[in-house]
């Protein structure tokens, strides 16, 4: 996919929508636009619509940046993506270079053997990478997260987004998105990891950036974090 808006000026009184493009992967259960050579100055944003529920997300050139010039994730097909600019604002653009899908491997639904025994859990500290590993909030300064290290074998772009308050996926177990405002771009710079196969020395430290709706870190979202322990529990007959 390649859409260009070419430049825009608003050239009426009033803000409005100087460009629009709906983007539409057919069947895909949520896809995530991957824009190319944009301009976004002082009194534009970037506004993108997901067809199927209404999420929206506001990017400014700032987030856009911090979203390694990507949208959130969106459930559905079809995702209406905006250029709105202010009054008499400077030459605005927009380039579409294509969509990403997550591509269902049809894995068996389960921890180990034949019975699918998970068992629904929930915890405001807990979110979900972009590789579907499990992160969490910790009580360091920051509230930073730590996740496994075998999670960023594949480097920054598995912390790309961090989603909380995930909804249970679809009938064929494809991922449902929460929507923008539970949505987070990792910062690739803070990936701190170390990851040697077999048991242990297995992590990853990093942080996120604030949220575009809301302007909130995640512990601020969330409310809550986990406190570390001072030192391992003793092995009990464990591995």
């Amino acid at each position: 996919l390649h859409v260009a808006s070419g430049d825009q000026i608003n050239t009426t009184q009033q803000t409005g929508t100087v460009f629009s493009y709906l983007v539409r992967v057919d069947d895909a259960p949520s896809l995530q636009i991957k824009f190319g050579r944009t301009a976004l100055p002082k009194g534009t944003m970037l506004r993108t619509t997901s067809l199927q529920d209404g999420a929206m997300q506001h990017h400014t050139a700032t987030t856009l940046k911090q979203w390694q010039g990507k949208s959130a994730w969106f459930n559905g097909s079809a995702v209406l993506v905006e250029l709105v600019a202010e009054s008499n604002t400077s030459s605005t653009h927009v380039t579409i270079d294509g969509v990403i899908i997550i591509e269902q491997l049809g894995d068996d639904r389960t921890i180990c053997g034949p019975t699918d025994d998970r068992v629904l859990s929930f915890d405001n500290r807990v979110g979900r990478t972009s590789v579907g590993c499990t992160a969490w909030i910790i009580d360091d300064g920051n509230r930073m997260f730590l996740t496994a290290g075998h999670c960023v074998d594949g480097g920054a772009g598995d912390i790309a987004v961090i989603e909380f308050n995930v909804p249970l996926s679809d009938s064929s177990g494809g991922h449902q998105h929460p929507g923008p405002e539970d949505q987070y771009a990792g910062d690739p710079e803070s990936l701190q990891s170390f990851y040697v196969r077999g048991v242990g020395d297995d992590w990853a430290y990093f942080g996120c950036f604030p949220n575009t709706e809301t302007g909130m870190t995640p512990y601020e979202a969330q409310g809550d974090f986990y406190v570390l322990a001072d030192a391992a529990p003793p092995v009990n007959g464990q591995q």
